[in-house]
């Protein structure tokens, strides 16, 4: 399908596709969307959907965990993602385009609201996220240009400053928001695979360049030492950063569906993740290796939030790497900026299915979600709020919801029976869709019949164990946050 006027009143079944096919490789064309895939191009899609900005911060967390924690925790969070993730498309049928219609057809228009509401807590947050990971490089790039001007934590309007800059930033983000077509943002979107390649060259190439002066080595904590720490005692915020940077539970069908062969969709999924995870985890050593000993990133220094990206590392001092960070930085602002208006979409749409239902909503609430969404961004940047912290809140706290409660209900009410007001409703039917016939309707379902034949005790005692993970990872990150 093209990509033409924005209908204000789209569901957020379509919004999701909107979003799906923007990180999609080819995203947007014609061809792509209508025809099957192959695995290999499902699990690049799998995994660009999955490795994004936490880049940014990822470096830095790694010094600030340590080397050896962070590499078990990207393997932990991303094998419960996996297995979570697994469960929002085991259960799909042919004519089903979205979690929230899997939802609906085996837990009931309730369980597909909570989804939306849980949804829509989750992007919010993330738009903020993002926002701060925009901020941080234009005012990197406009540093570059003056030099003199005011450290991000020295808060005045008397000049130009971290401030001004928010401001500029968020007039520029609202006029993004207001837009009526997406068209032009989702073509420049394409220039994500650009971006991601430029920065990941960036990452590795001042990583060796690290190396080879030797400028790596490795300390056993974190206490006051300046090094790549192999241990620490902060690993639970890395975790909430790997729990967001994994979640595409909201975006899965939407990839999956084009897959050449279903019964290669587990093992799909699986490569994808794992591709992500050793992206994830080269970034976060080679990063390591490239700012572990610069002044304003050593592990001690990170802890008193001298720098919120590894784009704060970086001096003058070094010619070569400052400039190529500027470079990096230019292309990462590009990104972001054709980012954060799909995801603004996205999320503003499931507000305003949840409150206004599918039908068109008042001019107002379009606008207000706009002026809300804004506001929380520039008072975010104004109190100087670090980016790893949201994403770590907004991967263990908000995505509790999405990652954890809507997937393992969902499996546990399609493994072990429906409720007879569930028939009464619809729920778990193909009634649903009169049109389908049987064989049509249970093709897909057959991918869990492995899953449903399992012994139950085995399955509420492997996902009940993953439930309390989670349960666990958001109440250590809010003591964490607020303690």
């Amino acid at each position: 399908m093209g990509f033409g006027k924005v209908d204000y009143n789209r569901s957020s079944d379509n919004a999701y596709a909107e979003a799906a096919k923007a990180s999609m490789v080819g995203g947007g064309q014609r061809s792509f969307m209508t025809t099957k895939q192959p695995s290999h191009i499902t699990i690049f899609n799998i995994a660009n959907t999955m490795v994004g900005t936490a880049m940014l911060v990822t470096p830095l967390q790694f010094l600030q965990a340590g080397i050896i924690p962070s590499l078990i925790a990207i393997l932990i969070v991303g094998w419960v993602n996996f297995k979570t993730c697994n469960l929002c498309i085991i259960h799909k049928l042919n004519y089903e385009g979205d979690l929230s219609e899997i939802l609906e057809r085996i837990m009931g228009v309730r369980w597909k609201q909570a989804f939306l509401l849980s949804s829509i807590a989750l992007m919010f947050v993330l738009g903020v996220a993002y926002f701060l990971l925009m901020l941080d490089p234009f005012y990197t790039i406009l540093k570059g240009f003056s030099p003199s001007l005011p450290e991000p934590k020295h808060f005045t309007f008397a000049e130009f400053s971290y401030q001004w800059a928010a401001i500029i930033l968020i007039v520029i983000c609202f006029a993004l928001f207001s837009a009526p077509n997406l068209s032009l943002i989702l073509k420049l979107n394409s220039l994500g695979i650009l971006a991601l390649i430029v920065f990941l060259l960036f990452i590795f190439v001042t990583g060796f360049e690290a190396i080879f002066r030797g400028k790596v080595y490795f300390v056993t904590t974190d206490d006051g030492a300046s090094g790549f720490p192999l241990v620490s005692k902060d690993i639970i915020t890395i975790c909430g950063i790997f729990a967001l940077a994994f979640a595409i539970h909201n975006a899965i069908v939407q990839i999956i569906r084009y897959n050449k062969d279903a019964k290669k969709n587990t093992r799909d999924l699986g490569l994808g993740y794992l591709l992500g995870s050793l992206i994830y985890a080269g970034v976060g050593i080679f990063g390591g290796f490239a700012v572990s000993w610069r002044p304003k990133c050593s592990a001690a220094e990170f802890k008193n939030h001298d720098s919120s990206t590894l784009m704060d590392c970086f001096t003058s001092d070094e010619p070569f790497s400052y400039y190529f960070m500027l470079v990096a930085a230019f292309f990462v602002l590009l990104h972001l900026a054709t980012v954060i208006p799909i995801i603004i979409f996205v999320v503003r749409n499931q507000a305003l299915e949840l409150f206004f239902g599918t039908g068109r909503p008042p001019a107002w609430a379009f606008w207000g979600f706009n002026t809300l969404q804004t506001s929380f961004m520039l008072l975010a940047a104004l109190l100087n709020v670090f980016p790893s912290t949201l994403l770590a809140i907004d991967g263990a706290v908000c995505g509790f919801g999405l990652l954890y409660v809507v997937p393992i209900f969902l499996h546990f009410r399609a493994c072990f029976g429906v409720h007879e007001e569930d028939r009464e409703s619809g729920s778990h039917s193909s009634l649903r869709n009169p049109s389908l016939n049987k064989s049509e309707a249970h093709s897909e379902d057959n991918l869990a019949i492995d899953y449903k034949n399992q012994e139950s005790w085995k399955t509420y005692g492997l996902y009940g164990s993953i439930f309390v993970f989670g349960f666990a990872l958001m109440v250590f990150q809010l003591y964490q946050t607020f303690a």
